[in-house]
């Protein structure tokens, strides 16, 4: 990860616009924010049979805590404006090609995660190989995000 021009420029603009605030750099939140992400991966793993959408709502928590962990130790969080999907939006001009991979599929999991949370049609089951190649991107997330901390 690397803050660029482009990065700081985007991160005006987002404040501005009110999709995220500046907020104090707590070290210790951000170590918190990161064990909660080990253990919610640590639960999904054990959910994964009885309780696919529990599962799939502790995976999908475990890379945005490992993500928001990022951002507070860069002094900054999402906005109810915002919201999740800003995570990446300002993440990503950070990032190389290879990490722009690796976290992308983050929106991925944030759409999959609201349409468990807030079904808006009948209800379709996950499927448990989408659901077992989402914990695996998940835990490259958290681990992604370890690495950077």
């Amino acid at each position: 990860m690397e803050i660029t021009e482009e990065s700081v420029r985007l991160t005006k603009k987002y404040l501005n616009k009110q999709l995220i605030e500046e907020i104090e750099i707590d070290v210790n939140q951000v170590h918190r924010m990161i064990g909660q992400a080990d253990n919610h991966i640590t639960s999904a793993k054990n959910t994964l049979i009885d309780d696919k959408e529990g599962a799939y709502v502790l995976l999908y928590d475990a890379a945005r805590k490992a993500l928001m962990a990022i951002l507070y130790l860069q002094g900054i969080r999402p906005t109810a404006f915002g919201g999740h999907s800003i995570i990446l939006d300002v993440l990503i001009p950070q990032c190389s090609a290879s990490e722009v991979a690796l976290i992308g599929p983050f929106n991925r999991l944030r759409k999959i995660r609201n349409s468990v949370e807030y079904p808006k049609t009948e209800y379709s089951e996950l499927d448990e190989t989408s659901l077992r190649e989402d914990f695996d991107k998940a835990v490259k997330i958290v681990e992604w995000a370890k690495s950077i901390i």
